[in-house]
């Protein structure tokens, strides 16, 4: 029997670019893996997550210098995979404001940068909770900011602002969750990511209106222009939600809130706190007019209001009062957060990748070779070959061209006698002459012997021939033992000299 024939199934080729099976219509995406959160940016390392908002996220980091010295700050941090080209300008503009303002209520910018694709603003650690925290936590008490901190916390705010204005810098995005108190009571304006910087102006994108919506002035819901005067309507909707709890123009939904700012009045604030002072509920008004001139016309104009409310009511604050309202109102989260902060800064330092991976470091500042002692061997060196020649010269002489210790050998006169040749007698005393003093000048060899041969080396005959030329007188053999310093107490005083 034939087998019957089987045919194999046909596979197909995926073509370029097509969808792989189950890619289709209702098909889920497939799941990529977490993103690893960098442990460092730049010279900082990331600690833990403060807190999170649009622009990205807050981290308590720290660096340390060339001499240990550790600092804590807080790292704004704006992810690689958003990092858009608005996102970016604005926080770019953000450390170019902030680093342009200095005023004890708007937070210290120390710098800017890009790691990988991330980009950081390293700015001021202030260790206490955002305004809309301590609102939240009143609530949940039922109670309400006394008028008098209400009234200085916007007068603090006000300050701040001011400073900006100052520089034709409007905020935009005045809330309270950009405005921090501090444990020490002093309250700072934050998050300048989208201010509008009048003299370079960066504009939106079509369509999209920034800020939050219950907090935005009725020309800025418009897209309008805006300057600061809207600013201090903003500060307005803060001050009506301290004194009275509840946010004039919040609705379910942005649409509404706009709405609501442009053709709804709010309830009047000394309806919902009888105990209000009349300046302060004036204040609240007028921050809230409709039309920008029927504002107040700056941040130091709203100052001076809210200073003359103060005076008018007889209650006198300062920062110490903030202090204990926040302490009692937030004090747990004041604690958890410097718990965490004590704990993260005990940890010990994560060096990066990057550094482990980059050339040796240097040698530490407290090693010092000095220059001198690191060319001494070299000179040890040269004096000793020096030294050795010398002393080689000196005994070769010594024993005269046939090698015997001693004069020459004596060479015949006319009546029978032998005596010394020149060299016998000018060639030793020359070379001992100039070579004692360098030999001996080095307590490295024993020079004794040297010291010993000189004078019988240099000592002339009894009788001398015609054929020496006559000499000047040389010293007496005697004081060559005077200059050869072999036990001299200064064995050390050769390298003083030549710079030891």
């Amino acid at each position: 029997a034939v087998p019957e024939p089987t045919t194999a199934p046909r596979v197909r080729k995926p073509r370029a670019g097509a969808r792989p099976p189950g890619a289709g219509e209702g098909a889920e995406p497939p799941v990529s893996p977490p993103a690893v959160a960098p442990s460092h940016l730049g010279k900082y390392e990331l600690l833990f997550e403060i807190g999170r908002g649009g622009m990205g996220s807050v981290h308590l980091a720290r660096t340390r210098d060339e001499h240990g010295v550790e600092r804590l700050i807080a790292l704004k941090c704006l992810p690689k995979e958003r990092a858009t080209k608005e996102a970016l300008a604005a926080l770019t503009a953000e450390a170019r404001i902030t680093a342009t303002i200095n005023h004890p209520n708007v937070v210290d910018t120390f710098e800017f940068g890009i790691d990988g694709g991330s980009a950081f603003l390293a700015m001021r650690l202030v260790e206490g909770v955002s305004l809309s925290r301590a609102i939240d936590r009143a609530r949940e008490l039922g109670e309400r900011v006394p008028p008098h901190l209400a009234a200085w916390l916007v007068l603090q705010a006000a300050r701040g602002l001011g400073a900006a204005h100052g520089f034709g810098i409007v905020h935009r995005d005045v809330s309270p969750a950009n405005l921090l108190v501090s444990r020490e009571g002093r309250l700072y304006v934050v998050d300048f990511g989208i201010a509008k910087l009048l003299a370079n102006d960066i504009r939106t994108v079509s369509g999209v209106i920034k800020g939050k919506f219950a907090y935005m002035s009725p020309e800025q819901t418009r897209g309008s222009d805006v300057d600061a005067r809207s600013d201090l309507f903003s500060l307005g909707v803060v001050l009506y939600e301290l004194v009275t709890g509840v946010s004039p123009f919040l609705a379910g939904n942005p649409a509404e809130s706009i709405y609501r700012i442009n053709h709804v009045d709010p309830p009047d604030a000394r309806s919902l706190t009888p105990d209000l002072p009349d300046a302060t509920a004036a204040i609240v008004r007028r921050c809230l007019a409709r039309t920008a001139d029927d504002r107040f016309a700056s941040a130091a104009e709203l100052c001076e209001a809210l200073r003359g409310a103060a005076k008018a009511s007889g209650e006198a604050v300062d920062e110490s009062d903030v202090a204990a309202w926040i302490e009692r109102i937030a004090g747990d989260d004041l604690r958890a957060l410097r718990e965490r902060i004590a704990d993260a800064s005990r940890r010990p330092v994560t060096p990066s990748a990057r550094a482990a991976t980059s050339e040796p470091p240097a040698l530490p500042a407290t090693v010092d070779v000095p220059r001198e002692r690191a060319a001494r061997p070299w000179l040890l060196a040269g004096l000793i070959v020096a030294a050795t020649a010398a002393i080689g010269v000196t005994l070769a002489v010594t024993r005269g061209p046939t090698g015997a210790t001693g004069s020459a050998a004596p060479a015949p006169t006319a009546d029978g006698t032998s005596a010394p040749t020149a060299t016998s007698i000018e060639a030793p005393s020359a070379e001992v002459a100039s070579a004692a003093p360098l030999a001996t000048a080095i307590p490295l060899a024993d020079t004794s012997a040297l010291a010993s041969s000189a004078p019988r080396a240099v000592a002339p005959p009894a009788t001398t021939s015609a054929l020496v030329e006559p000499q000047r007188p040389r010293p007496a053999p005697s004081a060559a033992p005077s200059v050869a310093p072999a036990k001299s107490s200064h064995k050390g005083e050769p390298f003083r000299t030549l710079g030891g």
